[in-house]
């Protein structure tokens, strides 16, 4: 598996540990999702991460995503120490 594989795998991961309101923020902000695919209720969470990472990697916003999840990472790790 090449590392832009891993690197979108680590991702996915990140992503997914983030909490469902964080995740719906960003799908949100970045144009991936809309109010309809969040209320519907047919589909899982699981199912929403795929939606997500689908368009994201149809539109280009992949790296959009990445920097999403690190500016979250970087403010809990911020609070945790303060």
């Amino acid at each position: 598996m090449g590392s832009d594989a891993m690197s979108t795998i680590d991702l996915i991961r990140r992503y997914s540990e983030l909490r469902t309101s964080e995740r719906r923020d960003i799908g949100l902000r970045l144009g991936l999702i809309d109010e309809v695919d969040i209320r519907n209720t047919a589909s899982s969470e699981l199912d929403r991460v795929i939606l997500v990472f689908t368009r994201a990697r149809e539109l280009g916003l992949l790296e959009r995503i990445g920097e999403e999840v690190a500016a979250l990472e970087a403010a809990r790790n911020w609070l945790a120490r303060a």
